[in-house]
């Protein structure tokens, strides 16, 4: 009978082992399994932020503390650094590390130490004709160019450069035409109206033509209509912006001179790129 009970006190003693908490350097472990480095922990009750900065714990879900006694991720690290003094808490020395290198993974998440670099979207130029031959007037009309560019979710900064050929009789020194480009993400081909997803108030891309040209063969005066936009795709999906050329201030109104092909992929300075930005 003694040696039946013996046998049961030591079974409960095993079981109570099982399922109860490892502590090392602690009597008081906080989770499955707790390391107290300095061995600086209360007996009882939960340790403050300064004695669980040199801890480490392994909780029943799974996750893994540095630093902290109660992580919600399955590694989490706290170096007891602050915005203003920030602490480091993880150094990764495989081969690739390099100085303002930034740590990269591949689609199955193994990652290295890599250059930054940015995403960079190019527009599109299908036509050779683009908007066609536009004429000095003065309109609050928009034309399609039939370029265009596709941006994922998120905020990008757009920029444009297009080459504005005059050709026709010549321009005398006081004439001129104000040229805007644009994006709109109305197909219509007729006068589309601006996209609503402008990040600010700047929404165009303007050039001046003016005079004076003369009209001789195969010499020709240039204008480049060249800036930025910022264009924040909020759909959750891809999405497809289409360059338009109007909203023009002419001096004068002429069917006689015009910008040759404006928006074709003829000319090699045309060109539409976007990259990330943060916001």
């Amino acid at each position: 009978m003694k040696k039946k009970i013996i046998i049961l006190m030591c079974f409960c003693s095993l079981l109570h082992t099982t399922y109860a908490q490892v502590g090392i350097n602690t009597s008081n472990p906080q989770a499955t399994f707790h390391i107290d480095g300095q061995k600086n922990n209360p007996s009882t009750g939960v340790p403050n932020i300064a004695q669980q900065s040199d801890d480490i714990v392994g909780t029943s879900t799974g996750n893994l503390g540095l630093g902290t006694t109660a992580p919600t991720a399955k590694l989490e690290i706290q170096t007891g650094g602050t915005t203003a003094a920030p602490i480091s808490g993880i150094k990764v020395v495989d081969g690739s590390q390099t100085d303002k290198y930034v740590l990269t993974t591949d689609a199955s998440g193994s990652a290295l130490w890599k250059p930054i670099t940015l995403t960079t979207i190019m527009g599109v130029f299908p036509s050779n004709v683009g908007a066609g031959n536009y004429t000095f007037k003065t309109t609050a009309l928009w034309d399609k160019t039939n370029a265009f560019i596709t941006l994922p979710p998120g905020s990008w900064r757009v920029d444009v450069t297009q080459l504005l050929r005059i050709t026709g009789d010549a321009l005398t020194g006081d004439q001129y035409m104000w040229l805007r480009f644009s994006f709109t993400d109305d197909n219509t081909p007729l006068n589309p109206t601006l996209t609503n997803d402008f990040s600010n108030n700047a929404r165009y891309i303007s050039a001046q033509i003016s005079g004076p040209t003369v009209v001789m063969t195969n010499v020709y005066k240039y204008a480049l209509a060249q800036g930025s936009v910022l264009i924040n795709n909020s759909s959750g999906a891809n999405k497809t912006y289409y360059l338009i050329v109007g909203s023009t201030t002419s001096s004068f109104t002429s069917t006689a001179t015009w910008l040759e092909r404006v928006g074709a992929n003829i000319w090699g300075e045309n060109i539409i790129t976007a990259i990330p930005i943060s916001q």
